[in-house]
């Protein structure tokens, strides 16, 4: 990853680097990245600060769903006893996916979710497990009441 736009990307003093810099260097940098909020660097810092402060994600067993969807991953992290737990749904495809979730087999109660974090729009007000449309090369994290 090139770290700017200066003539060396960021990796050397020198004029002249040992690789060469691939040609949209100006604009796929970590620079550029971090000024855009959308961008693939901002939604990692996202995850791993949902991360540092969702215990369930850090040492939550995790149970897989619907394993017979081969276009959508879907997991439950298992929060600590009284503590809640996370669903994730990643869509793997370029055409949206609705899912309807069932995590009583995964030993997790609740009805209704809020989201955590999510790479798209539409899904920021989900709040129910049913009928959950991802869109393509989507992302969705909830916390299950």
């Amino acid at each position: 990853m090139q770290w700017d736009t200066s003539i060396d990307s960021g990796f050397s003093n020198s004029p002249t680097t040992w690789l060469p810099l691939a040609a949209d260097y100006k604009t796929k940098n970590v620079e550029a990245e971090e000024a855009e909020p959308d961008s693939l660097l901002n939604w990692h810092k996202q995850l791993i600060e949902l991360r540092r402060k969702n215990p369930a994600m850090r040492g939550g067993s995790m149970v897989m769903l619907d394993e017979t969807n081969p276009s959508v991953l879907s997991f439950v992290r298992k929060g600590a006893s009284g503590k809640p737990s996370v669903i994730v749904a990643i869509n793997c495809t370029a055409q949206a996916q609705t899912v309807s979730l069932d995590t009583h087999t995964a030993g997790v109660a609740g009805g209704s979710v809020t989201t955590l974090l999510t790479d798209a729009p539409s899904l920021k007000s989900a709040s129910s497990l049913n009928n959950l449309t991802l869109p393509p090369f989507s992302s969705w994290v909830g916390s299950i009441k």
